[in-house]
């Protein structure tokens, strides 16, 4: 994307910021009219996403605006889970890849430089972060009022990003050894599952998998539902109601 804009004459600088639920474009240009129609085209194009911005628009924020945006979403106001810690690391990635891109880019390069001197005062000085976890932890420390050690209980990772990653982590930290990771792309499910010495299995396998496993942490951006009602009855009349404990920290939800 970044190739493509720069050669726009409206686009002087470009970045992205993409995390686990968001995805922010920053520009420097003279004329926004042509930049907003051009990103919601690109998006559409080029990510394969049918989406209808007359019903969706998209926020858009100009000037001191785009500061304070950048500023909230590295100190982690603008996170999940208010003051989590990871998204600091991802304004940080997002500006490594600034600097490595070709062509200069000195407005957003101070740009971020500065927000992430933002995000590092915000978790010194004050009692925001105090406290905060990722979405990720949330999902295991819910884990742990049902279950008093996960050494015994089969885990259902539904996903193989990064929420997922981090939440297997979580997992293991306290205790689990029993995982299987379910993704639609199979190399991507396979590398997470052999980090976690998991079984991998294929989407289609989610039924099956249902009626055998203690917890489910569906962690994707699939558009659609990967666990229906209709499969949770069915493995639940399987289980004879021996419970199954499901999260879903997707976005959007997947189950």
């Amino acid at each position: 994307m970044v190739k493509e804009a720069v050669q726009k004459d409206f686009i002087q600088e470009v970045t992205i910021l993409s995390t686990c639920n968001r995805t922010e474009f920053y520009f420097v240009s003279a004329n926004t009219s042509p930049l907003i129609n051009w990103v919601k085209e690109w998006y559409n194009d080029n990510l394969k996403r049918d989406i209808d911005f007359a019903k969706c628009e998209p926020y858009t924020h100009q000037g001191n605006e785009t500061i304070k945006q950048l500023f909230r979403v590295a100190s982690g106001m603008e996170s999940m889970m208010l003051g989590e810690n990871q998204i600091l690391s991802q304004v940080k990635t997002a500006h490594e890849h600034l600097l490595m891109s070709s062509g200069k880019t000195p407005l957003l390069n101070q740009l971020f430089r500065d927000a992430v001197s933002c995000g590092k005062a915000v978790r010194t000085d004050t009692d925001l972060c105090r406290g905060a976890v990722s979405i990720s932890l949330a999902a295991v420390e819910l884990a742990k009022r049902i279950y008093s050690s996960f050494q015994k209980q089969k885990i259902l990772l539904v996903g193989a990003g990064e929420s997922a990653e981090l939440t297997a982590k979580h997992f293991q930290e306290n205790g689990a050894t029993q995982f299987s990771i379910v993704n639609r792309n199979e190399e991507r499910g396979k590398r997470l599952a052999e980090k976690f010495s998991a079984e991998y299995a294929e989407l289609s396998e989610i039924p099956e998998l249902l009626k055998q496993v203690d917890i489910v942490v569906a962690a994707t951006h699939s558009k659609e539902y990967l666990i229906t009602i209709n499969q949770v009855n069915q493995a639940l009349n399987a289980r004879q109601y021996k419970n199954l404990l499901m999260i879903d920290i997707s976005t959007p939800r997947n189950i």
